[in-house]
C-alpha cells in the first residue's frame, strides 16, 4: 500500500513541476492546472463581486487577476509539498529518518512538516532522512522550493 502512496507522490510532483514550467516557460498558453484555477477565480470574484455597484465591481474584477499569481504559486507549492510528503512517509515508515523528539510518530502530518521544511529550504534538523536516496530527494525537492 505504501508504494501507492509514492506513485501518487510522484504523480503529484511531476504535475505541479509540469504544470509550473509549461506556465512560466510556455508563453502561449496556461499550465493544465493554473488555466482551470485561473478560470475558477475570476468565476469566484464575477459571483462576489455581482451584488457590488458598477465602478466597485470593476474594481473588484481588477484585482482577480493579481490575485492570482500567489494563488497559483501557494497550489504549485503544496502539490509538490504533498508529492514529497508521501514518498517521505513510506521512509519514515521504514525507519529512515530518525526523529529527534521522542514522542513523534510516522505520519502524514509529519512527512509533510518535514516537507515543508525542506522545500522552504530551512530545515530545522529536527526530523533528518538518513538514508542516501532519501537526502537526495530533500536536496531536489530543497531545490524545487528554490526555484519556485
Amino acid at each position: 500500500m505504501d508504494w501507492l502512496l509514492g506513485l501518487a507522490g510522484v504523480f503529484l510532483i511531476f504535475a505541479g513541476v509540469l504544470d509550473a514550467f509549461f506556465t512560466v516557460l510556455h508563453y502561449d498558453d496556461f499550465g493544465f492546472l493554473s488555466i482551470r484555477l485561473y478560470r475558477r477565480l475570476f468565476d469566484v470574484s464575477r459571483i462576489v463581486t455581482r451584488p457590488l455597484p458598477r465602478g466597485h465591481r470593476a474594481l473588484g474584477l481588477s484585482m482577480a487577476a493579481p490575485l492570482m499569481m500567489p494563488v497559483t504559486i501557494t497550489v504549485w507549492i503544496f502539490l509538490v509539498s504533498l508529492g514529497y510528503a508521501l514518498i517521505h512517509l513510506f521512509g519514515m515508515r521504514n525507519g529512515d529518518f530518525p526523529l529527534a523528539v521522542g514522542r513523534l510518530e510516522p505520519s502524514l502530518g509529519e512527512a509533510f512538516y518535514f516537507s515543508g521544511t525542506a522545500i522552504s529550504t530551512l530545515g530545522f534538523g529536527d526530523i533528518t532522512p538518513t538514508g542516501g536516496p532519501y537526502q537526495a530527494l530533500a536536496v531536489s525537492e530543497a531545490l524545487v522550493g528554490f526555484g519556485y
